[in-house]
């Protein structure tokens, strides 16, 4: 089935769910969502937010100019955090990876229901020719066939079902990569603040002026959306569980099946 509707995060962009996954609801218990909603409504200084942070929200930024004339002994923190920052970078190159691997099995996946699929009028097909064979072996032509079709039915059964696994794990996977975007973002906005105390350490007066509350307010904000993401990846973590169990039980049924003596 085809990939459809969207989630958004903010800067993090937009990325496909398939339309009946998406309709299953957030799975969280009630007191988790409380604790994230009392923390984003708790930002100081914030713009009125939608829920997945996309709304305006002021991204100050240490210009260069300022920034340079800060000595390098006042550098250690900053050199830290930058360092943490690339790293975070590098965990979303590793989840968008996954994501693009995921998608190749799901295509994997579509061809097997293909397959199952022409198995299943094959079989139809075989059915109609036990209906036409001589009566002296029809009971047991009819038996066979019987038992062919009801076994391809469960493999295109499975092979739904497959699909769906995958498109489920597609989304946790894409989900990941919010979070991972979020957390490269608050890392970034953490890093900028440390510059702005660095700076206003500073005993020169274009350093007073800067303001070092709105730094703090939009790392609580990004603090506030990595806890958004870390929610709908946990949601998606726990839908993929249900889809696997789904399966499970279509592919106990196919061998079931094909166990199955005349």
């Amino acid at each position: 089935m085809p990939i459809a509707g969207s989630f958004t995060n903010g800067a993090a962009g937009s990325y496909p769910i398939p339309l009946n996954l998406a309709r299953q609801g957030p799975l969280l218990p009630m007191n988790k969502l409380k604790k994230v909603a009392l923390l984003a409504l708790g930002l100081a200084g914030c713009h009125a937010q939608s829920y997945d942070g996309s709304g305006r929200f002021p991204e100050p930024t240490v210009s260069d100019d300022v920034f340079v004339q800060v000595p390098p002994a006042d550098l250690d923190e900053v050199a830290r955090l930058r360092t943490e920052w690339n790293a975070k970078k590098d965990q979303v190159a590793i989840a968008e990876r996954e994501v693009h691997q995921e998608s190749e099995r799901r295509e994997v996946a579509v061809a097997e229901l293909h397959a199952a699929e022409a198995g299943v009028r094959a079989a139809k097909k075989g059915l109609d020719v036990a209906l036409e064979s001589d009566p002296s072996v029809r009971e047991r032509e009819l038996a066979a066939a019987e038992e062919k079709l009801e076994a391809a039915r469960k493999e295109a059964l499975a092979a739904h079902a497959r699909i769906g696994f995958r498109e489920a794990h597609i989304a946790e996977l894409q989900s990941a990569v919010v979070l991972a975007r979020a957390r490269v973002d608050l890392a970034a906005a953490r890093m900028e603040l440390a510059k702005a105390q660095a700076v206003h350490r500073q005993d020169r007066l274009d350093a007073r002026e800067l303001s070092v509350s709105e730094f703090e307010a939009c790392v609580r904000e990004h603090e506030a959306r990595v806890a958004l993401a870390e929610v709908d990846a946990e949601a998606w973590t726990r839908k993929v569980k249900i889809r696997q169990e789904a399966l499970d039980a279509r592919l106990e049924a196919r061998a079931a099946a094909y166990d199955r003596k005349p």
